[in-house]
């Protein structure tokens, strides 16, 4: 299979749906955030919610395909050697750059004990929301090595030809989730965090980067995942995130929680089979816009969460209203990314080495 276009333009609107999820949570009225306004918009809780109920899922799916392609086109020491420096040098970067001026900063204003200095490494805040970034090298590792004792102990080309009704797939998808929240049952420590990675994050995401490597790997699963009907799509997350909300309660029993959580990932999963089908009607071809975006939404996310409690920050403090400030804030924050990617992370070899984890140019 070659390298499918519509993906890159669906991963950067992803990664730049973060600007978008992360300004409002400056305005949601349900959650405390790195800043939060005192005046806030019901609107921002109901963007936060939607924008996460797909965004890294579906970040997710399409970093396992692309995997998936990588390494069945290049040797698995190359493809995991370029995937690691690719994620663990802009990680280590921005984490000792740009996440420590943002912590300096918050603790400034706070004076809480919440953000003394030692605590950064020792409690987890120099990762921030680099949490994916630790998650994918998580994925890579794990990825490689179930690539390798599949092709030992499977067929490989029987498993690419074979037919398998997607429907069945999606609707066991959300099995190995419930199978994920499961463990907490027995023992494992899901709901902990080591060395200020939470244990919960990486497992909980897993499935979606395994099902991306096996989507790459089933032509016949691939296209009905990428050919799903929009009105019965949109009748399936309708249907389940109705179920889920009517279930959910405090008091719930624990088959009611295993419903409710059974009823959100299934509409996820749908969810991405319509993303995946309505980008893939639309994306055909690459173009020099979203190559472009493609190489500069890394940049805008890695960037963006700095940007924006500087901004916020200085809104809430002279009353800017909330709708104002959150559509000047997303604006602000996208044209400062996209400046600095093109003046000094796209223009220099070594800021870019740093900051996208390519030696080679980013144009």
């Amino acid at each position: 299979m070659n390298r499918v276009e519509f993906l890159d333009p669906l991963r950067s609107i992803l990664m730049f749906l973060g600007v978008v999820l992360h300004t409002a949570q400056v305005y949601n009225p349900d959650i405390n955030w790195l800043v939060s306004s005192p005046e806030t918009f019901v609107g921002a809780s109901y963007i936060s919610q939607f924008i996460h109920s797909f965004r890294m899922p579906a970040f997710f799916v399409i970093s396992g395909f692309f995997f998936a392609w990588s390494l069945a086109k290049y040797s698995v020491s190359s493809v995991l050697g370029k995937r690691l420096v690719r994620v663990c040098v802009p990680l280590l970067t921005v984490a000792l750059t740009v996440n420590f001026l943002q912590y300096h900063l918050l603790w400034q204003q706070t004076s809480s004990p919440k953000y003394e200095y030692w605590q950064y490494w020792r409690h987890g805040h120099w990762i921030s929301h680099l949490w994916f970034l630790i998650n994918l090298v998580c994925y890579f590792i794990l990825g490689t090595l179930g690539f390798l004792v599949v092709k030992r102990i499977a067929n490989v080309t029987k498993f690419r030809q074979a037919k398998y009704p997607i429907w069945l797939i999606v609707v066991l998808l959300p099995l190995m989730h419930i199978l994920v929240l499961s463990t907490n049952k027995f023992g494992f420590p899901l709901y902990q965090n080591v060395a200020g990675i939470s244990v919960y994050l990486v497992f909980s995401y897993l499935p979606f980067f395994v099902f991306g490597m096996v989507l790459y790997s089933n032509k016949h699963l691939y296209h009905g995942f990428t050919n799903t009907s929009f009105f019965i799509g949109i009748t399936l997350v309708v249907t389940a995130w109705s179920i889920g909300k009517f279930m959910n309660s405090p008091k719930a029993d624990i088959l009611a929680t295993v419903v409710v959580n059974y009823c959100d990932y299934l509409a996820t999963y749908v969810g991405i089979a319509l993303l995946f089908t309505l980008f893939s009607k639309l994306f055909h071809n690459r173009t020099k816009f979203w190559q472009y975006f493609a190489n500069a939404s890394y940049s805008i996310y890695l960037l963006h969460q700095l940007i924006i409690v500087v901004i916020s920050s200085y809104f809430v403090k002279v009353g800017v209203s909330p709708t104002l400030g959150f559509a000047l804030i997303i604006i602000l924050t996208t044209i400062l990314t996209l400046v600095i990617h093109h003046v000094f992370i796209r223009s220099n070899i070594v800021v870019g080495f740093l900051f996208n984890g390519k030696w080679k140019d980013n144009k």
